[in-house]
């Protein structure tokens, strides 16, 4: 099932991991300068999931993703080949939460018919016309 950041899911055997900032070492460059940062991305478990309503008589879908929640403009000196250098400004993530996003169907697959069809059900389906 998808979930609503990414549109698919990845199985992991390993323990869920709670939405948070990860230490990533990257390279950069801008205009032929080039340059190290240590930022942050966000990743984790956000609870996403599809269940069955017996209210609804439908699926009750939530969709969350492990996004940023608060940033900050980083400067960095970059070394260009020529001997001088140049500053660059990147965003860098402070903290990271789950954010609730729309949950898009999935169009790859289509159901099996079901039997308890109503005559009013196409109009509660996004993305269908």
């Amino acid at each position: 099932m998808p979930n609503g950041c990414c549109k698919k899911c990845i199985p992991r055997n390993e323990t869920r991991i709670p939405c948070s900032t990860i230490p990533v070492t990257k390279d950069i460059s801008d205009a032929g300068c080039k340059g190290t940062i240590t930022t942050n991305y966000c990743s984790g478990s956000c609870g996403t999931f599809a269940m069955y309503s017996a209210e609804a008589q439908a699926l009750d879908h939530k969709c969350s993703c492990c996004q940023e929640e608060r940033t900050r403009q980083q400067e960095v000196v970059l070394s260009c080949p020529d001997g001088s250098s140049r500053n660059h400004t990147y965003t860098h993530i402070e903290s990271c939460l789950c954010q609730d996003t729309a949950c898009e169907p999935v169009r790859a697959r289509r159901a099996a018919p079901s039997r308890a069809r109503h005559s009013g059900s196409q109009a509660l389906r996004p993305g269908r016309g």
